[in-house]
């Protein structure tokens, strides 16, 4: 939960870092199927998080309006031709 964005909130913030204790009692006190579930859910979920947070933003790449241009052209000029086609 301390990786999770924050809420505006503060009762919020208290509820979301005692859930994970509370769902700790609850789900191993009951079917392990449950508690099964809950924790490689969590594992996983942490997991996926770490992996994006630390993904490199990707390059951008300017392009010249000419040739968005020209791109757009041929585009148009191919779906004229498959139009013509019968």
């Amino acid at each position: 939960m301390v990786i999770s964005p924050k809420s505006g909130d503060a009762n919020q913030q208290r509820m979301f870092y005692f859930m994970p204790v509370i769902f700790l009692v609850f789900c191993y006190n009951f079917a392990s199927g449950l508690a099964l579930y809950w924790t490689t859910q969590n594992i996983f979920s942490i997991v996926q998080l770490y992996l994006t947070r630390n993904r490199p933003l990707p390059q951008l790449e300017k392009k010249s309006v000419v040739a968005k241009r020209e791109a757009v052209a041929q585009k148009v000029a191919q779906k004229k031709q498959k139009k013509r086609k019968p």
